[in-house]
């Protein structure tokens, strides 16, 4: 039998729902390719955009240092920037958090993307809350088994 591996040290990240810039589709197709390769997931076209409380952004400034990232995505061509990505799960369903090396939000915006359409997935609508759950390792929280 094969032991899953789950893991108990996690941060949970409480924000709300927010539009975004309009912006994520063509982002999220511009690294697409590196999205496919190194994630391993066809990318839904467009992010979540969570407004996190104002009391995470120092914590999560620490949890998601560039000196930490899960992985990084390379420029997909000249004038753009990496993307550091992080493994996060959102009601168990597995997300990633990405931040780019050149963006317009501030540092309260989270950014994610999923192989699906969260808002639908997830039943969320803006100014809905929303809790994420990042693990140090990036493997699974064991209350998600």
């Amino acid at each position: 039998m094969v032991e899953k591996r789950c893991e108990d040290d996690y941060i949970i990240i409480k924000g709300k729902v927010v539009d975004g810039l309009g912006e994520g589709a063509k982002y999220v197709q511009l690294y697409n390719n590196s999205i496919s390769r190194i994630l391993g997931i066809n990318p839904y076209p467009g992010t979540l955009n969570i407004l996190i409380d104002r009391e995470y952004v120092d914590i999560i400034e620490s949890v998601f240092s560039i000196d930490r990232p899960i992985y990084i995505l390379p420029p997909p061509m000249e004038g753009f920037g990496k993307v550091y990505v992080w493994k996060a799960y959102i009601d168990c369903l597995q997300v990633y958090i990405v931040r780019p090396e050149i963006t317009s939000h501030s540092r309260q915006i989270l950014e994610v993307i999923s192989d699906v359409f969260l808002r639908k997935k997830l039943g969320k609508e803006s100014g809905d809350s929303i809790d994420i759950v990042v693990t140090y390792s990036g493997i699974i929280p064991c209350f998600c088994l």
